[in-house]
């Protein structure tokens, strides 16, 4: 687990921290005086200072949370059908980032770390719902090379992602962030409708066999 303020502080002063998951509240808050800038969580010049406690029990909290979304969520795919279960988690996902920016406006202390561990399920569910689909979709044969390509999205998401999100923030502050990210995860569960295998027909289009097995020999 990984844990900087992002922006400028991260991206060139490489000031951030990181710790074996899953962490407890004691070692979350061991990673907040472990950067350089731990002094700005205390409050600096006027802004008030952050709720230490609160942080790292989201931060524990999401780690173990994240990792059990997988395997709970594998288990609702099987049984519900992989589009299904996708389109949840990205509904379950986008409304969890307004949640958490509600919850930070209202100063609802167990309202944000509700959202926080809705927000860390749903992230922890993405992964393997890809290597689920990507079999489904496209067939076991190369299934190791096709699923590195659409994990590979996470290596773009992870150069881009931060820098972006700091573009965002300092255009828009936090709550443009927060609206931003929760829009990208609604609007990934109506992309998710149109989702279909490729060279395969629709089923609503098959023709039925006019003479089913069974009707030669009857």
């Amino acid at each position: 687990m990984a844990f900087g303020l992002g922006g400028v502080l991260v991206e060139v002063l490489k000031d951030v921290t990181f710790r074996m998951a899953p962490v407890d509240a004691d070692e979350a808050l061991s990673m907040l005086d472990s950067i350089r800038a731990a002094e700005i969580l205390r409050g600096v010049r006027g802004r008030p200072a952050v709720d230490r406690w609160a942080v790292a029990t989201a931060m524990s909290l999401k780690a173990i949370v994240n990792g059990t979304g997988r395997g709970v969520i594998g288990w609702i795919s099987d049984r519900y059908g992989r589009r299904n279960t996708l389109i949840i988690v990205c509904v379950v996902l986008g409304t969890a980032q307004f949640g958490v920016l509600v919850s930070g406006q209202m100063g609802s202390m167990p309202f944000f770390l509700f959202c926080s561990m809705v927000s860390g399920f749903g992230g922890g569910a993405i992964f393997p719902l890809f290597a689920a689909m990507t079999a489904d979709y496209f067939g076991e044969n190369n299934n190791a090379s096709n699923y590195g390509m659409v994990y590979s999205s996470k290596l773009i998401s992870g150069l881009v992602g931060s820098g972006m999100g700091a573009v965002v923030v300092n255009a828009w502050d936090y709550e443009g962030a927060f609206v931003i990210a929760g829009s990208i995860g609604l609007a990934s569960a109506v992309l998710a409708l149109f989702l279909r295998a490729p060279d395969r027909p629709n089923p609503r289009k098959v023709v039925p066999n006019p003479q089913p097995l069974g009707e030669e020999t009857a």
